[in-house]
């Protein structure tokens, strides 16, 4: 075998593989021997099929099989003889299996950039720390009242906390035409929320039961229905029932209804859960911190296929979630091409991030145990109902769930080791600040 590495820029690499003709010819011979011993073609015995009849009816299976035997075999020698590790999942020109000719690939790869990872030693990082106050815990409360809201029948005019019940047709304000797609039978909608049309709900609020009247309004210009963006719009509307929110009383009674004991009891759930949401606020504001000192201090060049596999990961995850949300890059304030470039940006910092931390952990020794992961599956496990446990466990038990809990850990547990060496300062802040970072 014989192996000619090439330099493709900083990080990249070009490895040409060369396994000679002989090696290759034996390979092809044993296939084709072990197959004539098996097969049946009409003619001829098994075992007694010439090696010209053979080549002719499985010729081109063999050579694949040769082929990704021949890979298989040599790309990790190949690299071994390099002394080189490729960063990501390398690109393999697998070249043609041809009789009497030495086989011949290509492999194509990143390494992974020789650094020394600067800025965690006695970084200067500040954790923001706060209470829960009455006025969270208050806020909680209302919340949870407000999801126990029912609504009851209203004599009077509809104004906002209000439900009404319309069906409503839409027709083009110049043309008087009707507009498809703009129209709702019977609808429940509570007013304020601005679950409709902006002004749609305004409109409404003022008009009684059994009224029909008309809401003029137009289409925002990002309007998902493309056929109705800016369309300035007439809508004949209808109210069938108007309906007052009933929220219940915050007491004892309204505390048993989520399994505490009394007012005084959720008061404390509520308190301990604020507390834990800020403890978690509060680490991921002070990693994310750290990552930006480590990215400010950490300048080597990256490795194009890691950032590419990140980006995919992420623009991949980012269109999901704009489909689930029926959101398009024309209800964005940015356009797709700055959107891309943004989450480029994104994808850059985390496989800096990612290539730093793992070098401060090879340095510092810093390692995850096999009893940490399996704690932690048991962690995840326990949190799925009782009917998918087993299944739950099977998948974190797999090589790639056992790889979805490592690094989360692996991460957590260097920046704890950086954290536990750094110079951190508290700051007392507002609890609510803290808290948006659940959000971010």
């Amino acid at each position: 075998m014989e192996v000619k590495l090439h330099k493709k820029g900083e990080l990249g690499r070009e490895m040409t593989v060369t396994v000679p003709a002989g090696e290759v010819a034996k390979m092809v011979d044993e296939r084709l021997v072990k197959i004539g011993n098996q097969a049946k073609i009409p003619g001829f015995r098994s075992g007694k099929i010439p090696a010209k009849v053979l080549k002719q009816r499985f010729g081109s299976q063999v050579q694949d099989e040769v082929r990704q035997e021949l890979i298989s075999e040599t790309m990790p020698k190949a690299f071994d003889k390099e002394k080189l590790t490729p960063a990501g999942q390398p690109q393999v020109d697998f070249g043609d299996v041809d009789d009497g000719k030495d086989y011949v690939y290509t492999i194509r790869f990143d390494i992974l950039p020789e650094f020394e990872a600067q800025g965690y030693v006695d970084a200067k990082l500040t954790r923001q720390v706060a209470k829960a106050s009455d006025k969270q815990i208050k806020a909680a409360l209302s919340k949870l009242a407000e999801s126990l809201r029912s609504f009851e029948k209203k004599d009077g005019k509809a104004e906002k906390g209000d439900m009404a019940v319309i069906t409503a047709k839409g027709f083009d304000a110049k043309s008087n035409k009707a507009l498809a797609g703009a129209e709702v039978t019977k609808h429940p909608i509570e007013l304020g929320t601005g679950g409709l049309i902006a002004g749609f709900e305004d409109q409404i609020a003022g008009h009684k039961e059994g009224e029909k009247f008309d809401v003029n309004v137009t289409f925002p210009k990002d309007y998902h229905n493309k056929d109705l963006a800016g369309v300035k719009a007439k809508f004949e509307v209808e109210l069938h029932e108007v309906k007052k929110a009933i929220t219940p009383k915050i007491d004892d009674a309204f505390a048993k209804q989520f399994g505490s004991e009394d007012l005084a009891d959720i008061k404390k759930k509520i308190a301990a859960q604020l507390e834990k949401d800020i403890a978690e606020s509060s680490s991921q504001r002070l990693k994310r911190d750290l990552f930006d000192v480590l990215e400010k201090k950490n300048t080597f060049p990256l490795p194009d296929s890691m950032v590419e596999q990140e980006f995919n990961s992420i623009w991949s995850a980012l269109q999901q979630d704009m489909q689930r949300s029926q959101v398009t890059f024309e209800m964005l304030d940015k356009s797709e091409d700055e959107m891309r470039v943004e989450h480029r940006g994104l994808a850059e910092r985390r496989v800096r991030v990612g290539l730093v931390l793992a070098e401060i952990a090879k340095k510092e020794q810093v390692k995850v145990e096999a009893d940490e992961i399996s704690k932690e599956i048991d962690r995840i496990v326990s949190q799925f109902p009782k009917e998918q446990s087993e299944r739950a466990r099977a998948y974190y038990s797999s090589e790639r769930g056992r790889q979805e809990v490592f690094g989360p850990l692996f991460e957590n547990k260097v920046c704890e080791w950086v954290f536990g060496k750094a110079k951190v300062t508290e700051k007392e802040v507002d609890a609510d600040e803290i808290l948006l970072e659940m959000n971010a």
